[in-house]
This record gives structure tokens, sequence and C-alpha cells, in this order.
């Protein structure tokens, strides 16, 4: 069977009419990839009777589709909703998110702590949890199911002594963060998230072999242009497959 990913939402904090928040779907296992806005577009691919959320944490722009979720169970085959997070996050969901004067009625989910060992199986896919660095703190995932594996690396600022490389190496496909152009770097770093320009250097210093970049800024259309130019001048980063997500892409694993 060939796996794949939906890309339903790949915009950074706040969506526009051509991408919508971080949302990602792996239909051969049901796992998602945070729950963006972009989660409603999931609903024709929801075809099994469970779903499994993976939320690298609880800002609003990954969660805010968890609330979408009783149009879910309501016209999909989908019973069964489990959401994998870190134990705070999933404390501040339930908290806030779905407090009744916000959301008055919780769907039924069944919250997921993280194994302290990282380590945990859904269906045929082996899922590893990783700390990444993001203000509040915020998980990486990579996902091995048969021959293949990918790693999700969303909200974090990429430096090449992060220890997520080593875990990510090897893997069919990393989806990394990029949120911000090279110019932008000073900000990037003070919010939390990653520019283009560290993102080539730690390509550089670990190399992959075909990158997926997320997270994008909807008020900057210029990041297309920079990552030509970037190739261009790096022969050695012509040997990693790098292509922008959009929403409604489907990336063959």
């Amino acid at each position: 069977m060939t796996q794949s990913v939906h890309c339903l939402g790949t915009a950074g904090y706040h969506p526009n009419d051509q991408r919508q928040t971080s949302c990602y779907f792996l239909p051969e296992d049901s796992i998602m990839l945070d729950a963006g806005s972009g989660l409603y577009r999931s609903f024709p691919l929801l075809t099994q009777s469970a779903l499994h959320i993976l939320l690298s944490h609880a800002h609003l722009d990954h969660i805010v589709g968890l609330t979408y979720l009783w149009n879910a169970t309501l016209h999909t085959p989908v019973k069964d909703i489990f959401v994998w997070g870190a134990h705070d996050k999933l404390d501040a969901i339930k908290e806030h998110l779905f407090s009744s004067l916000i959301f008055p009625a919780q769907p039924n989910i069944t919250w997921c702590d993280l194994p302290a060992s990282g380590k945990f199986q859904i269906g045929k896919t082996k899922i590893q949890s990783l700390p990444v660095i993001h203000p509040g703190g915020a998980t990486a995932f990579r996902l091995d199911r048969e021959q293949v594996s990918l790693g999700y690396v969303s909200d974090t600022t990429a430096t090449s002594l992060s220890d997520y490389w080593s875990a990510m190496k090897g893997v069919s496909l990393l989806m990394h963060e990029c949120n911000f152009r090279s110019q932008e770097a000073e900000f990037a770093t003070k919010t939390g998230h990653t520019d283009l320009g560290n993102l080539i250097d730690c390509l550089k210093q670990h190399p992959m072999r075909r990158v997926l970049l997320t997270h994008l800024n909807t008020i900057d259309d210029q990041l297309l242009d920079e990552l030509l130019e970037v190739v261009a001048q790096n022969p050695s980063l012509r040997t990693t497959r790098i292509e922008i997500a959009s929403d409604g892409m489907i990336v063959k694993l």
C-alpha cells in the first residue's frame, strides 16, 4: 500500500484564502498531525472508525480544529477519537478550549498522554515523540511504517545542535516548519520559529533525502523565490529534494 500525507492546512499562525492552519493526515492508520483549521478538510478522507491526532503543542492555530470533531462523528465513520499530546498541553486544552463558556459540549475524545519513553505504536505505525524548543514547549514526531518514515517538526527554532536531528536521520520525508525568510531570522528566533537561512544551514550539516517546508507565513509570498535562489547558490543542497507545502497537496512517501 502506498503511504501518503494529505496537506490539509499548511499555514502558520493564521489562515488566508489559500492556506488553513496546520493539519496533515495519513490515511493508512488514520493518523492526523496537529488539528488546526485545516481539519475540516479531512472529513471525506476519514474512512476508519478510529482517528488518532498527534498534537505538537497547544497553541490555538494547532488545536482549533478539535472543536470541529462533532461533525466528524456525525458525518464520517469515525466513532473513537484519540488525541495524543504532552500532559500539560492536554490539560490546558480541556480547561480552556473546551470550557463551557467557549465551547458548550465536548466531542467524544479520549485524551492520551505521550508516554515517558517517547515511543508508542498506532496500528502498523511506530511513533517516537521528541521535545523541541518553542515558547511553552512543543513536540516533534518520527513515524515509521513498513519501509517508509516521516519526520514532523513544527514550531521550533532550527539549530544544528537540536537533538531531534539525529532522531530524524534517514527519514523518507522531513516536514519542517519554515515560517520566515532568512532576513527575518531575528524575529523568527524571538518568536520560537525557523527561518529559511537557519534551516538551510541545518540541512548542510544534517542531510535529508526530501524536505517539505510547512507552517508558512501567509503574509509573505516571497519564500519560494528565496528558496530557488538559495538552492542554486548551494550545490550541496541539490541532492536534497526541497518542496514548499500547499493546501491540497498529497505527498507520496
